[in-house]
């Protein structure tokens, strides 16, 4: 019993070290965001208001943005300020934000449907279009698979 106690103790004890600044997330205005998380919003969504905006901070450091428009829309930009996943709740991503390739892709195998989501992940991309299918291309635009 005394061993199974110790155990705990000291799995507790090295938890409790290993992770001393929890994420801490807080509620910040428009003219906190980074001058080109401003400058993004302006220029691909100029006519929604931003609703919300949560600052994702650890270790003394902001790991992340989130932000809600008027729309529903939802915006993700890490600590730099660049953007990495636009999602649409009831629209199209803004076609500045999308290459060539992509477009034309959509445009040619899905004539009937939009594109609600963009994830700019580290290897590649990855879009949802308005059926719910999910499509992965490379930073090329070079489309690699649909995702399941």
């Amino acid at each position: 019993m005394n061993r199974v106690l110790s155990i705990s103790f000291s799995i507790f004890i090295c938890m409790l070290f290993l992770n001393p600044v929890q994420a801490q997330k807080q509620r910040i205005s428009l003219q906190d965001l980074p001058q080109k998380s401003q400058d993004f919003v302006k220029q691909y969504f100029p006519d929604l208001e931003v609703i919300q905006i949560k600052s994702k901070t650890k270790n003394g450091r902001v790991k992340e943005y989130k932000l809600k428009l008027s729309g529903r829309e939802k915006i993700e930009f890490d600590g730099n300020g660049d953007f990495y996943k636009v999602d649409m709740q009831c629209g199209e991503v803004p076609a500045g934000l999308l290459s060539k390739s992509i477009q034309s892709y959509v445009k040619e195998n899905y004539p009937d449907l939009y594109i609600t989501n963009l994830k700019m992940k580290r290897n590649y991309d990855e879009i949802e279009i308005s059926n719910g299918l999910e499509l992965e291309f490379s930073k090329e635009g070079k489309f690699l698979r649909i995702d399941d």
